[in-house]
C-alpha cells in the first residue's frame, strides 16, 4: 500500500483494514514480529489494548517495544509509567514485564526499582548487581541459598548450577568429594579448554564401575 507496486514480494496484512504492506516499506518498529504476524495492524489502525480505541488528538498511544501493542496511559493505571526514562530506555508493557530469573511479574503495584531493560525484579537487580547470579544460566541465588546443587568456581567466584554444567546429582556428589586440589572452573571461564576437574569427574565414575 506504501509503494503501489505489485510484484512477488511477501506482503503482510493489517488485521482491521485488510491492506497490504510490503515488510521493507515499513520502518523497522512498524514490521511485524515473527510471532505477531497474523495478528499485526498498520499505524493508522493501531488501537490501545485495554479499551479497542484508536489514538487519536491528545490521546496518544504508547507502543510496547517487545509485543508492539499499544496502549492509552490513561488506561495503564495510576501507577504504571507511561514513557522511557534515561535510566530505562525501553517503555515495555506489563503483559511483558516478567523476572527472567524468578519469573515475578509487578502485578498492580509497579515498583520502579525494576531494572533497565525490566528484565529483573527488585530483589533479583540487588541480586544481580552483588554478583550473586550463575554465569551460565543467569538466574539469581541468594546468599543462605543451602538447597540448590551449586558449585563455587576457583576463578571468578560465581555459584554455578549443578544443572547448567551438566551434571546429574551423582556426578555432584562425587565431584563434591574430589580432593581440594582438584579445583571447579566453570565453563564461561575455562573457555575451549578441557577442565582439570572434568577429567578427575570421569575418572572417578570410571573407577566406581570398575568396583562394581
Amino acid at each position: 500500500l506504501l509503494c503501489a507496486s505489485k510484484g512477488l514480494h511477501e506482503l503482510v496484512f493489517c488485521q482491521v483494514c485488510c491492506d497490504p504492506f510490503h515488510p521493507f516499506c515499513l520502518e523497522e518498529a512498524e514490521r511485524p514480529l515473527p510471532q505477531h504476524h497474523d495478528t499485526w495492524c498498520c499505524r493508522r489502525c493501531k488501537f490501545c489494548h485495554v479499551c479497542g480505541r484508536k489514538g487519536r488528538g491528545s490521546k496518544h498511544l504508547l507502543e510496547c517495544e517487545r509485543c508492539r501493542h499499544a496502549y492509552h496511559p490513561a488506561c495503564l493505571g495510576p501507577s504504571y509509567p507511561t514513557r522511557a526514562t534515561r535510566k530505562r530506555r525501553h517503555w515495555i508493557c506489563s503483559a511483558c514485564v516478567r523476572c527472567k530469573s524468578c519469573g515475578a511479574t509487578p502485578g498492580k503495584n509497579w515498583d520502579v526499582e525494576w531494572s533497565g531493560d525490566y528484565s529483573l525484579c527488585p530483589r533479583c537487580t540487588q541480586l544481580f548487581e552483588k554478583g550473586n547470579f550463575c554465569p551460565i544460566c543467569t538466574r539469581c541465588y541468594e546468599d543462605n541459598d543451602y538447597e540448590s546443587k551449586m558449585m563455587q568456581c576457583a576463578q571468578c567466584d560465581h555459584w554455578v548450577h549443578a544443572k547448567c554444567e551438566g551434571l546429574s546429582d551423582e556426578d555432584y556428589e562425587i565431584l563434591s568429594g574430589l580432593p581440594d586440589s582438584v579445583l571447579y572452573t566453570c565453563g564461561p571461564c575455562a573457555g575451549a579448554t578441557h577442565p582439570r576437574w572434568r577429567e578427575a569427574l570421569s575418572g572417578a565414575l570410571q573407577g566406581g564401575l570398575r568396583q562394581v
